[in-house]
């Protein structure tokens, strides 16, 4: 019904049915695209272009650049499903099948890869619509291309974008790591990736120990146990502060990660961390480089503070934030710092940022209020 009402209705290439179709697919909560998958994979049902492009679409999802492949193979022209690029120039060929009931022509697939990009900086993944593949994994293991190709199905793949949706920097690079080939002899990688996201789909935002802040003209050195807040307490937080902004630039934003979301365009990018009130009466917050390079790249790129229990919170510019990183302290190596620390007071009368040697910078300009 989605696609009969979008353009013409009909699923071509460089149509605007096409064009009407992806970008709903960006608007798109996971639970309605895991519904639009169980749709193209029904017995009988030929939605095999749908499926490449909500498959493209998972793909953003798990944080990658993607560029959508024809429908059609033409000549002249690349007939690739999917390129996904990653960072550090490395890139995947995304081949999508609904089912492995017939044999697949693995070097017409190599021979996209090699159009596409360097051999050695890019692998082949087939996803395919169910998960009885063992007919196309023979294929692949007896070929000469094994050790660049890996097969997932697109219901696991989307399995991955839930565990994307709570996880954040960390297992997101793991992620990237999962599928891209590597040597499987030693397990201790798979084992890294599943504990890495349940520690974080179980912990909160914030670390065990408050930090220590060094003292500066308005401030004084505190530290505390952390008690940590429920994550259900920091979901209702920070979704308060978001319906807030949407309605009042009206957007409409997509999940990302567990603290990143964007428009359809990607041109409109937040960030939104939490925090709570702390005994001292100040709030603590992470800002992560790869949240930073996730806002950079956008037109509009902002930090929402949100507060746990407050019916306000702040929306900072990425511009802002960015000209005080200097002044902060961080965990791990200052050149290459595992997060930022935003320490936010009440001071005379006014919500601040607290800066290392300099005096506080007013956050009252970047206030919320919250109904």
């Amino acid at each position: 019904a989605i696609i009969a009402s979008a353009g013409d209705g009909k699923l071509n290439d460089k149509s605007e049915c096409q064009t009407e179709f992806r970008q709903y697919l960006t608007e798109c909560d996971l639970p309605r695209l895991k519904g639009f998958i169980e749709e193209c994979l029904q017995p009988g049902a030929k939605q095999g272009l749908a499926l490449q492009d909500i498959v493209n679409e998972l793909g953003r999802r798990l944080g990658f650049e993607v560029e959508n492949g024809r429908y059609q193979g033409v000549s002249g022209s690349n007939g690739m499903d999917g390129f996904w690029k990653l960072p550090e120039g490395r890139a995947i060929v995304v081949e999508v099948k609904t089912t492995d009931a017939y044999r697949i022509n693995l070097e017409t697939i190599v021979a996209y890869r090699d159009q596409a990009a360097d051999r050695d900086k890019c692998s082949i993944l087939i996803v395919v619509g169910r998960e009885d593949t063992g007919d196309l994994e023979a294929q692949v293991r007896g070929s000469r291309h094994a050790w660049d190709i890996r097969i997932i199905s697109v219901e696991s793949l989307q399995r991955l974008c839930e565990v994307r949706l709570k996880t954040e920097t960390e297992t997101q690079k793991r992620i990237e790591q999962l599928l891209t080939p590597f040597e499987y002899t030693r397990l201790d990688r798979i084992i890294d990736i599943t504990f890495a996201a349940v520690s974080e789909m179980e912990g909160s935002e914030v670390p065990p120990i408050a930090p220590v802040i060094e003292p500066g003209p308005a401030q004084e050195t505190t530290g505390y146990s952390q008690i940590r807040t429920p994550r259900e307490i920091i979901d209702i937080a920070r979704t308060r502060l978001l319906e807030a902004l949407a309605a009042k630039d009206g957007i409409h934003l997509s999940k990302r990660s567990q603290a990143t979301f964007q428009n359809a365009t990607g041109d409109y990018r937040v960030v939104c961390s939490v925090s709570k009130v702390y005994p001292d009466g100040g709030m603590w917050y992470a800002y992560h480089p790869s949240w930073d390079t996730f806002l950079v790249d956008a037109e509009n790129g902002l930090l929402c503070l949100a507060i746990v229990d407050a019916n306000f919170g702040f929306v900072i510019p990425r511009s802002v934030i960015a000209e005080q990183l200097g002044n902060l302290n961080s965990s791990g190596d200052p050149s290459q710092p595992e997060y930022w620390h935003l320490v936010v007071r009440e001071l005379a009368g006014s919500w601040s940022l607290v800066r290392r040697g300099l005096d506080v910078l007013s956050l009252e300009p970047y206030k919320v209020l919250l109904t």
